[in-house]
C-alpha cells in the first residue's frame, strides 16, 4: 500500500506527518489550557490568604473590629434613632467595617478573591452585621442619593442561600 511515485510518497509522508503532529498539538493544548485555570485559582486563593492575613494581623483593625461587635451586640444599630444619634466615631467605624467588606463583595464579582475561603472566613460575620447595619445602610443612601453597599448585600444574600 506504500505509494510507487515520488510525488505520491512525499504527499503520503507529509499527510501522515500533519496527523502525528495534531495527535501531538492537542493534548499539550489542554495540558496548557489545564496548567494556566489551576494556576489562576492558586494565584486567588494566595491573593484571599493575603488579604485575610493582613487584615486580621493588623492590630487596629482587630481593635476596631471588637469595638464594632461590642457596639453591634449591644444594640447600637438597632433603630434608626440609634443609627442618627452614632457618634462621629462609631459611624467611621461602621463606614471602615461596610467599606472592607465592600473590597471583599467587589473582589469575589470580580474573579479576583476566592469566594469559597472568604465566606467560610467572614460569612457569619459578614451576615450578622448587614442585618444589624440594615437602618445605617438606609441612612446612608438616603443622605448620599446613591445605592451604596448593594454589591455588599448582593454577597449577604448570595452567602445566605
Amino acid at each position: 500500500m506504500i505509494p510507487e511515485s515520488p510525488e505520491l510518497l512525499s504527499a503520503w509522508v507529509q499527510a501522515l506527518a500533519a496527523v502525528v503532529q495534531a495527535l501531538f498539538v492537542v493534548p499539550a493544548t489542554i495540558i496548557a489550557l489545564v496548567t494556566l485555570r489551576r494556576s489562576s485559582q492558586a494565584a486567588r486563593r494566595a491573593a484571599t490568604l493575603d488579604v485575610l492575613l493582613r487584615q486580621e494581623m493588623d492590630p487596629a483593625w482587630k481593635a476596631a473590629r471588637y469595638s464594632f461587635a461590642r457596639q453591634r451586640d449591644a444594640g447600637a444599630f438597632d433603630s434608626a434613632a440609634k443609627v442618627h444619634a452614632l457618634p462621629p466615631e462609631m459611624q467611621e467605624l461602621v463606614i471602615t467595617r461596610l467599606e472592607f467588606y465592600e473590597i471583599l463583595a467587589t473582589m469575589t464579582e470580580g474573579g479576583a478573591a476566592d469566594e469559597a475561603i472568604l465566606r467560610h472566613y467572614y460569612g457569619d460575620a459578614l451576615q450578622r452585621d448587614v442585618t444589624a447595619l440594615r437602618h445605617f445602610i438606609e441612612r446612608m443612601r438616603k443622605t448620599s442619593g446613591s445605592s451604596i453597599y448593594e454589591t455588599v448585600e448582593r454577597l449577604a444574600a448570595r452567602w445566605r442561600r
